[in-house]
């Protein structure tokens, strides 16, 4: 059987999202009222998973010394997965 077909049957709903709780992404935009820029990373604490609504995500995002920056929801569409 195909991969995409067993992956289809195992999650269907999963099977075009990549992002998951603890992923480490990096923001595609800037968010002035939290001062975070392009590029800067964040881990995802929380898959919010809806039917009929987009799927969204809480993401964390810590300064150099570990305090949290801030927590605030986001959508796929403003993310891309950090790869080191």
């Amino acid at each position: 059987m195909e991969l995409s077909v067993l992956l289809q049957q195992y999650h269907p709903r999963d099977r075009c999202y990549m992002f998951q709780e603890y992923d480490v992404i990096k923001l595609k935009k800037n968010i002035p009222s939290y001062k975070l820029s392009i590029g800067t990373r964040g881990t995802i604490l929380i898959v919010y998973d809806e039917p009929n609504l987009p799927r969204a995500y809480e993401i964390e995002f810590i300064d150099d010394k570990g305090s949290t920056v801030a927590i605030i929801t986001l959508t796929e569409e403003e993310l891309i997965m950090y790869c080191k």
